[in-house]
């Protein structure tokens, strides 16, 4: 949708979207990481049905919570955002409006994220996964439509919050699906619960919080001391780069984690030094044909998707 989006939208409003869409990861942090503990003790107490209820109801109430303050937060940014971020006077009505409207779709979200949790713990992850995909395209398809309707950054908010709304709706459908005889009532609030979801879910965070910052904060930074127009000339150039990481090199990662796991449980220290060793050396050959590869292709390639004008040879050497 970017080259669309970038015809239909003027480049400095879009610069203060992927600006927005980088500060709204940082409100998320908000839910406290509950999803995984509540996972884990979903699993334990798979046959005590009141047992089930009350985790579920408790951490519920939990992110519902934290998703009101959220939104409250949100809400006043909203008012002083030509302050707090430099907008211009003449998009300051605008992008307020839509950063609400992302606010919400980030509350909408974290709760489906409980529904989301509890079927999990099922061993249901594929079938989450492929609702949220669904609707996510849902969501650019109505991004297309309203932007061709010429309603400018709004149709991205819109999408964006359409997307939020099914994926609550769907995951709440799974979750009934999974737990047919659990009902949600306020007095199965489980105060230790409470206390083992959030002290647990704190823990998990640490490496949230990093990622955030790592794949976050370059985008406020050229904000802040360039301007929004620049962000998006900066992420366009970068998108192969992330792509390639993103969708090829950190998959090897990801599927040589349990290998690694059972060499390490089994005192294998040999044989887990010898992959590591094996896997660098094919990791350093990797990445020296990847960036070569990006600096050379890289030009022609946002020629042919955005414009030749995108394009920043600084950036695709840093890149």
């Amino acid at each position: 949708l970017i080259p669309i989006i970038l015809g239909k939208i003027d480049q400095e409003v879009y610069g203060y979207w992927l600006m927005f869409s980088s500060v709204i990861a940082y409100f998320g942090l908000i839910d406290m990481g509950l999803s995984i503990p509540l996972i884990k003790a979903l699993k334990k107490e798979n046959n005590n049905l009141h047992r089930t209820q009350e985790l579920i109801v408790t951490g519920l109430l939990l992110i519902t919570t934290a998703s009101f303050l959220i939104s409250f937060i949100g809400i006043v940014v909203s008012i002083f955002i030509e302050d707090l971020f430099g907008v211009n006077q003449e998009y300051k009505n605008d992008l307020g409006a839509v950063f609400v409207i992302l606010i919400i779709s980030l509350s909408l979200k974290l709760v489906s994220g409980i529904f989301g949790a509890s079927v999990y713990s099922k061993e249901r992850i594929a079938h989450v996964n492929i609702l949220r995909d669904v609707s996510l395209v849902i969501g650019v398809v109505a991004t297309f439509i309203m932007i061709n309707f010429d309603a400018g950054v709004y149709a991205l908010a819109i999408g964006e919050i359409i997307g939020s709304i099914l994926i609550l709706i769907s995951t709440f459908a799974l979750y009934k699906k999974c737990y047919p005889n659990t009902y949600l009532k306020f007095k199965l609030f489980n105060k230790n619960d409470a206390k083992y979801l959030l002290i647990n879910g704190g823990m998990m965070q640490m490496g949230r919080i990093g990622n955030i910052v790592a794949s976050t904060v370059d985008t406020i930074i050229v904000t802040a001391v360039i301007g929004p127009a620049q962000v998006v000339t900066y992420v366009l150039v970068s998108k192969l780069s992330v792509l390639f990481s993103n969708t090829f090199a950190s998959k090897i990662a990801s599927a040589i984690i349990p290998g690694f796991a059972a060499l390490f449980s089994n005192n294998n220290n040999n044989e887990l030094k010898n992959s590591i060793l094996k896997l660098n050396y094919i990791s350093v050959r990797l990445a020296i044909i990847g960036a070569c590869g990006f600096a050379t292709i890289n030009e022609l390639f946002l020629e042919f998707w955005v414009g030749k004008e995108y394009f920043d040879s600084t950036l695709n050497i840093i890149f």
